[in-house]
């Protein structure tokens, strides 16, 4: 059970959930995608949380069609692609990219060689 300082606010949505909402998603087994160590917090990363639209459970996450989440134009400006990747991974998120939103940049993450770092190529302005 989450006390109410572990509920979250869920991205995109102005609707706090609670143990008490009966589509409660952040107690219903998906804890992990809601939980993120202070450490990283200066990332300011945003998730969107959606569920397929034949399965859903609640009400209030975003919904996908056979795994896909239409985005208005213009809302999505980069991909950015783990450094662990292989070859054939990499390349299907490319391709993926140029077919469905041609003017999103892809990344790529990268081990840097002397720290603990990752480098992201093209780096964010």
């Amino acid at each position: 059970m989450h006390s109410p300082q572990q509920n979250q606010w869920v991205t995109g949505c102005r609707q706090r959930f609670t143990v008490e909402d009966p589509y409660d998603i952040v107690s219903g087994g998906y804890p992990a995608l809601f939980t993120k160590s202070e450490d990283w917090s200066y990332e300011a990363e945003w998730r969107l949380i959606a569920e397929e639209r034949r399965f859903a459970r609640s009400f209030w996450t975003l919904k996908t069609n056979n795994d896909f989440l239409t985005l208005a134009p213009g809302v999505l400006t980069s991909v950015t692609i783990g450094c662990l990747a292989d070859e054939p991974s990499r390349q299907r998120i490319e391709d993926i990219v140029i077919s469905n939103a041609p003017g999103v940049l892809v990344r790529q993450a990268t081990l840097a060689p002397d720290r603990y770092e990752l480098r992201i190529n093209p780096p964010f302005r």
